[in-house]
């Protein structure tokens, strides 16, 4: 009868170690996926802030190209009917521009750096042919930031590629682990400005 009841006790006790046991795991795992997964979105975050920087410089360009052309219509001697083109044009340059979602898409990017360029030029040329313009310290003030957003756009694709370097390294280090987990549905493949082999 004694021995009968240290059985049931010494079940019982195994029973509870066995199942805290358990509880220490999941609760470990649990903590280990929610720290797996906030990692994931920080370097997603880190992505897409890269992203959202690029494009509000390259806004800021389109805007001061725009205001330019504004300015330039302003000053005597500017031809009205070429500068009424350009400014369409200068409108124009966000539809051509790619996405996050398409920068894979075959010539996209090309297509639009060639655009733009077209544009930034006959700007430039509009500038050049109108020798009344060199008195107008808006047009040198503009023109400068238009030439440095347009340098600066080499460094943010750069910036770019760089964060997704480190997403995506981030995510071959965890395969496993993203893939056996919730975190398998936030997992994003971007693309990269740089050529692929």
């Amino acid at each position: 009868m004694i021995v009968k009841k240290y059985y049931i006790y010494f079940l019982g006790l195994s029973t509870f170690f066995m199942s805290y046991s358990c509880a220490v795991k999941d609760k470990n795992k649990t903590s280990s996926d929610s720290k797996l997964l906030s990692d994931l979105e920080n370097y997603a975050l880190k992505v897409d802030s890269a992203w959202t920087e690029m494009m509000k410089s390259d806004d800021l360009k389109m805007s001061n190209m725009d205001r330019l052309v504004e300015e330039l219509k302003l000053i005597e001697g500017s031809s009205a009917i070429s500068l009424n083109a350009l400014s369409l044009d200068v409108k124009n340059l966000k539809s051509y521009r790619y996405r996050i979602s398409s920068i894979k898409e075959d010539g996209i990017i090309d297509r639009y750096d060639s655009i733009t360029d077209k544009v930034y030029l006959t700007l430039k040329a509009e500038i050049n042919r109108n020798p009344k313009t060199i008195k107008y310290q808006i047009i040198h003030l503009l023109s400068s930031e238009i030439q440095l957003a347009d340098d600066s756009v080499l460094l943010y694709r750069k910036n770019y590629d760089k964060q997704v370097d480190s997403y995506n390294s981030f995510v071959k280090r965890n395969r496993k682990n993203l893939e056996s987990n919730s975190s398998q549905s936030k997992l994003v493949k971007y693309s990269l400005f740089r050529l692929v082999p």
